[in-house]
C-alpha cells in the first residue's frame, strides 16, 4: 500500500501526515521536551542544593513607627463610615 493510499483511509490522516510519520513527530517532541525538562529539573536540583538560609534582617527605622490600632478603634471606625 502507498503512502497516499495510507493518508487517504479513515483514522489514518492528521494534518495530511500518516500514523507512522505522527508517531515520529510526537516522539521527537517527547524527546525535546524530556530533555528541557532535565535541564529545569538539573538546575532546580543546583538552586535547592545551594540554598542556604539567609539571616533575617531587622526591620528599617528610618521613619518612625505607626501605632497599631485596636479592634475597637477599626469597628468603631467602620460604624461611622455606615452611619453616612
Amino acid at each position: 500500500m502507498s503512502s497516499e493510499d495510507e493518508r487517504s483511509r479513515p483514522g489514518n490522516s492528521v494534518a495530511g501526515l500518516s500514523n507512522l510519520q505522527m508517531r515520529a513527530l510526537n516522539d521527537s517532541f517527547t524527546n525535546l521536551m524530556n530533555t528541557a525538562l532535565e535541564q529545569i529539573h538539573q538546575r532546580l536540583d543546583e538552586i535547592q542544593n545551594s540554598k542556604q538560609p539567609r539571616p533575617r534582617t531587622r526591620a528599617r527605622r528610618d521613619r518612625p513607627r505607626r501605632p497599631n490600632r485596636s479592634d475597637d478603634e477599626i469597628r468603631e471606625e467602620d460604624s461611622h463610615e455606615d452611619d453616612v
